[in-house]
């Protein structure tokens, strides 16, 4: 009996310490605020007015090239491809992708924003809904069809530029001297080479707008049935 009494004082006094300490545990974290976890913004949202007016001397004529390039080229992926490809070799929880890794959703996509353009665009064309559908998509879908354009021109002129090509190599030839066949080519070379690096700009701009209008057109209509539905 003596010694379960001894036992249970001792226990309660181990629990009582281990009270105390958790109690101080919890004011320390309480104390200590952990980070919130964003996602980057999207990389061709528009710098509002107040990050605008700070960082207007290092937003220079540098860094609007790197964010011209950046949207042609979709370079702002590598970080994503880079820490995906690391997942191989490296199993650790830190060097997994998580949702954080992602971009946000661009801030002229978000649901509210296309649902509320909807229902006042639906409103101006009196009830028309393709013609909703059209001003809704018209910012994407234009450049897109641009860009399209762009990219067949030189997908047709490529074949031309290659029979050129082979005519003035047969030109060259026959031709009693031997001809210079270096500067009767050249210039059908780098027309070939540049036609083929704007093909391939166009149409990965092509696909992405095309896509986004799809996006865009999608998500407006879900959310307007939802919200006349309820």
């Amino acid at each position: 009996m003596c010694r379960y009494q001894a036992n249970a004082n001792a226990m309660s006094a181990s629990n009582s310490t281990t009270e105390d300490g958790d109690g101080d545990g919890s004011n320390e974290s309480k104390s200590m605020v952990a980070p919130t976890k964003i996602s980057p913004p999207w990389p061709d949202d528009p710098i509002s007015a107040s990050a605008s007016a700070d960082t207007s001397a290092a937003y220079t004529s540098t860094a609007r090239l790197r964010a011209l390039y950046d949207r042609w080229t979709f370079s702002y992926m590598d970080r994503i491809f880079r820490k995906g490809a690391l997942q191989k070799t490296d199993k650790s929880v830190q060097a997994q992708l998580t949702k954080y890794d992602l971009y946000q959703t661009p801030k002229d996509d978000e649901a509210a924003l296309l649902n509320a353009k909807f229902w006042q665009l639906y409103k101006e064309t009196d009830h028309n809904f393709f013609r909703t559908l059209w001003y809704l998509a018209s910012p994407t879908f234009v450049p897109a069809g641009f860009c399209q354009l762009v990219a067949l021109g030189s997908q047709l002129s490529i074949p031309m530029c290659v029979m050129q090509l082979l005519q003035a190599v047969e030109t060259s030839f026959a031709s009693p001297g031997g001809g210079n066949i270096l500067d009767e080519t050249v210039l059908y070379v780098l027309l070939i080479f540049f036609l083929s690096i704007v093909n391939a700009f166009c149409t990965h701009r092509y696909q992405f707008l095309s896509y986004r209008s799809g996006i865009v057109i999608r998500t407006a209509v879900t959310s307007a049935i939802y919200q006349h539905s309820l």
